[in-house]
């Protein structure tokens, strides 16, 4: 019941009508207290018969104030007390935005207050069977449906909000209608909006559209994110219990959705096998490959990771990598047979093997928080002639980018022909020990960040004056005398190409080593 309800009752309306004529009833309360404020709670209608007024607008400012302060919903006065309503309440009322209502001499509050309060426990027997209704309709789209999309479209007829779910590190699960989309660059928004919020939900204001993000099976290791349509300040009662209620069963869903992906890639292990035996063609191998839904006639990159993160995680590793493709349904995952339980992603991609792992650089920069301090390393190779020699490739790729000390690292088959790949073999303390003899004296020096600053852009412009001093944002001047300095430094000539390439190779060392 709501106060606009209550002229049905014979009330009439002495405050101009506003929103709090949408306020709904929680309870009716009679009472004559100067001061009520201890005993309202909020949502209450309040009657009565003025008898705390004393012919002052202090004695009005107290009573009416307490009612605004505790958030009533609206106020009754009559007049047999007085022979009219004080004006007083008039003005303070309309002044807080409290409805004012006056009853009638005929009218009894004691009926009054009865009739109130049997529509209110009505209008809430009402919202209970509607609540057991609407919680049925979304177990059924749980335990009937095909996952969470079916969830997300029963909670989207029930509460009219679209939404979108993603998992722990931001791939799109499902979402509520396919005309429901975000772009690439919304999805990074969410995604940062969420990762660093206090506290979940959360709001964030995208360029088009506002949206809350929910949380959904938090510290668990299929944690994802309902990102719903709109502003939670502007969501109804009813929106919010059916939101609640749909991320709660999200949780189970999202766990079912985890385990119907193992099982559709575990009937792709005799892959595994396949991949082993050398007997089989390279033809025959893509047939094979083909009929588990891997088309290598297309172009395709082969992944391969290894992680500390749990096995069967749907928000770890795995779940980063298929992050980067349109469609991670059209991929296969296939687990090894190496010591180091790697694993291989078939991921469909028109790109080559630099833009996918660029690509999933940057991913893994968006939701590191998200792999919750898990240590992943990946090799990506390209389809071209050969599937085996991808395979390698990749894995050859992943080797080389465990000698990074960051949490993540991605290499490709082009890093093992440079000189990246020739000191990944190198041991770490041969490595250490070579960046400190060549780079020692500047790193000892008081402006040593300065220097190697100055020495890294040089190096980089191939030695250019103009080109590292318009970087440095200095005159070339100033660049000449802080390249002598270095070389003084040192005990190098930057002129000669051996000196060069030392001061290179050290400082491609001390950043690895620094995990930058």
């Amino acid at each position: 019941m709501r106060v606009a309800d209550l002229t049905d009752l014979g009330l009439r309306p002495l405050s101009v009508d506003g929103p709090g004529s949408d306020r709904v009833l929680r309870w009716v309360y009679t009472t004559d207290l100067p001061d009520p404020r201890a005993f309202i709670y909020g949502g209450e209608l309040v009657l009565t018969s003025e008898g705390w007024y004393d012919g002052s607008v202090e004695s009005c400012r107290r009573f009416v104030g307490a009612l605004i302060d505790r958030a009533a919903a609206a106020l009754v006065v009559g007049d047999i007390l007085h022979g009219s309503v004080p004006e007083p309440i008039r003005e303070l009322a309309e002044a807080g935005g409290l409805p004012l209502l006056f009853a009638p001499a005929e009218i009894s509050y004691n009926a009054l207050s009865q009739e109130v309060t049997e529509r209110i426990s009505a209008d809430r027997q009402a919202e209970a069977t509607a609540t057991a209704g609407e919680y049925r309709q979304l177990i059924t789209a749980l335990v009937t449906g095909e996952g969470s999309a079916e969830l997300l479209t029963a909670m989207t007829r029930q509460c009219g909000r679209e939404a979108i779910v993603l998992s722990g590190v931001g791939r799109v699960v499902a979402r509520s209608s396919d005309e429901y989309q975000l772009s690439s660059a919304e999805l990074a928004a969410v995604m940062r909006g969420t990762l660093t919020a206090v506290r979940l939900p959360v709001v964030i204001h995208l360029d088009r559209r506002t949206v809350t993000v929910y949380p959904i099976g938090r510290r668990t290791s299929y944690a994802g994110h309902l990102v719903v349509d709109g502003d939670i300040a502007g969501f109804k009662a009813r929106q919010r219990r059916v939101i609640d209620e749909t991320t709660d069963l999200l949780t189970l869903s999202l766990l079912a959705d985890t385990e119907r992906f193992w099982q559709r890639h575990a009937s792709a292990r005799e892959l595994t096998q396949i991949l082993a035996d050398t007997d089989i063609t390279e033809p025959a191998l893509r047939e094979q490959f083909r009929q588990f839904g891997c088309d290598a006639r297309r172009p395709t990159v082969v992944v391969s990771l290894t992680t500390t993160d749990p096995p069967r995680s749907g928000s770890g590793a795995i779940d980063l990598v298929l992050t980067v493709p349109d469609d991670p349904q059209e991929c296969v995952v296939l687990t090894t047979q190496e010591p180091d339980q790697s694993m291989l992603v078939f991921v469909p991609w028109d790109l080559g093997a630099d833009a996918f792992a660029e690509a999933l650089a940057g991913k893994a920069q968006l939701v590191a928080p998200a792999l919750h301090g898990a240590t992943i390393r990946v090799g990506v190779g390209a389809v071209e002639d050969s599937i085996r020699g991808a395979v390698r490739a990749a894995q050859e790729a992943r080797h080389l980018a465990g000698a990074q000390a960051t949490q993540f690292a991605v290499a490709t088959a082009r890093d093992i022909d440079t000189y990246v790949g020739l000191l990944a073999q190198v041991p770490p303390r041969r490595r250490t020990a070579f960046h400190r003899r060549v780079l020692g004296d500047i790193l000892a020096h008081p402006t040593g960040d300065e220097q190697l600053r100055t020495l890294e852009v040089f190096l980089r412009h191939n030695g250019s004056w103009q080109r590292a001093a318009e970087e440095l944002h200095v005159h070339v001047s100033t660049l000449h005398y802080r390249i002598e300095r270095i070389e003084s430094l040192l005990g190098r000539d930057l002129a000669t190409l051996p000196d060069r390439v030392d001061c290179l190779l050290a400082l491609h060392l001390l950043r690895q080593e620094n995990g930058a």
